[in-house]
């Protein structure tokens, strides 16, 4: 997930958890939000008198376990393909983490923070939120909050196209007369009958 950096962007994009062994109605369900039941965020061990001997997981610990582990591969991967596609403009990612039932730690939910203030220029704003909208959506499966920051870079780089097509149809001021007349007397024609003195 990407988080924008001066926005409002810094949510995380989900809180993820894994059923409780031997639980039959959390185990119908693949992945559940951690706000919903924070008691669920760390799987229970079920009583050591159903485990296979000492420090051996059980069945279900040890599914709950390779879960974990596909979730963590998951989370860094989408993390990682932000960080490679941003460049300059993304920072270190965060990681929340769950405790399995191993007593190791696996990454849940991830956060890379990512610049979305405008450049010096709106040239250079277009070609930052170009970049923008690229790392915010570089993972295979882009979060909600990557699509919002992906729109927000959207919206601001309409608003620097909208600038430079203003500043692109406005006259240009002349500074210099001189050149102006000089620049001019060069493109004009001479009519029938008539001579310009143009300069060399």
């Amino acid at each position: 997930m990407v988080g924008a950096v001066g926005e409002q962007f810094t949510d995380w994009a989900s809180r993820w958890t894994l059923p409780r062994p031997g639980d039959a109605a959390s185990n119908a369900e693949a992945v559940a939000p951690a706000a919903a039941d924070p008691a669920r965020s760390v799987p229970e061990r079920p009583d050591a008198s159903s485990a296979t001997g000492p420090g051996e997981l059980t069945d279900e610990e040890e599914q709950v376990v390779r879960e974990l582990q596909k979730r963590d591969a998951q989370v860094r991967r989408h993390e990682a393909a932000h960080m490679a596609a941003g460049g300059g403009i993304t920072g270190g990612a965060s990681f929340e983490y769950q405790v399995g039932p191993d007593g190791r730690s696996y990454a849940v939910g991830g956060e890379v923070s990512i610049d979305l203030s405008e450049g010096s220029t709106p040239q250079e704003t277009v070609q930052k939120m170009q970049a923008v909208k690229r790392a915010a959506l570089a993972p295979a499966d882009p979060s909600g909050q990557d699509r919002a920051v992906a729109a927000a870079a959207a919206s601001i780089e309409a608003q620097a196209r909208m600038e430079l097509a203003k500043k692109s149809s406005e006259p240009s001021a002349v500074t210099d007369p001189a050149s102006a007349v000089q620049a001019y007397s060069a493109q004009a024609p001479a009519l029938p009958g008539q001579q310009f003195d143009r300069p060399a």
